[in-house]
């Protein structure tokens, strides 16, 4: 790899730290409203979530055109192709997470409060999806193939929470509005591990 492409390089990484610096904020913010029983102070939690998140989409932007630039000034070959594709597709994942604390937000404002106790597996479901998104863009940032296979081996227990949620709900007769909601959250929870785990994928696929 030539120096000019390192530092091109180099500079598509810079924009996608960015974009995960914004996401680990939103994702406190997220987590916050599992915990904050002031309504005033979830409001501010909740248009915080919505201008960083618009935020990230900007970024995003950013990083597809000049990912775009790269590939027709350069005209990558092998793994350095290779590594554009997955970086278009990482800062793509990273967008999708914000987006889905963005729809938990939405619930949090439409349907119900969710710093009541009832949400608290949630919660502790949401602070584990944030420490697999936390490791699995490090692992891409820094090429550590390691931190990539520690993110595919955490991704069960988001799973688990969910399905069990369903297999629970098969036994109902009527469905507490509670439980419908935590149901539509567990589903976002599990999909930000999801997306954690196809950034951690894009890693190992390029060690092949």
């Amino acid at each position: 790899m030539n120096e000019y492409i390192e530092e091109e390089t180099r500079r598509l990484i810079r924009i996608l730290h960015d974009m995960y610096s914004i996401v680990e904020e939103i994702l406190d913010y997220t987590i916050k409203l599992f915990e904050e029983k002031d309504e005033a102070t979830r409001s501010i939690f909740r248009n915080s979530i919505e201008r960083l998140v618009s935020a990230v989409d900007i970024l995003r932007r950013d990083a597809f055109t000049k990912a775009l630039l790269f590939i027709a000034k350069f005209q990558p070959l092998g793994r350095e192709l290779r590594f554009i594709e997955a970086y278009i597709s990482v800062c793509y994942d990273v967008y999708r997470i914000s987006r889905y604390c963005k729809e938990i937000s939405r619930i949090d404002s439409i349907i119900d409060s969710l710093s009541s106790e009832l949400f608290k597996d949630l919660r502790e479901g949401l602070e584990w999806a944030k420490s697999m998104v936390k490791l699995a863009t490090q692992s891409f940032i820094e090429n550590n193939v390691n931190n990539a296979k520690r993110v595919l081996d955490m991704d069960n227990k988001l799973d688990n929470l969910y399905v069990g949620y369903l297999k629970k709900l098969k036994s109902m007769e009527a469905v507490p509005k509670y439980y419908a909601i935590k149901i539509v959250i567990a589903r976002h929870v599990e999909r930000i591990g999801d997306h954690a785990t196809y950034i951690a994928r894009y890693i190992l696929d390029l060690e092949k």
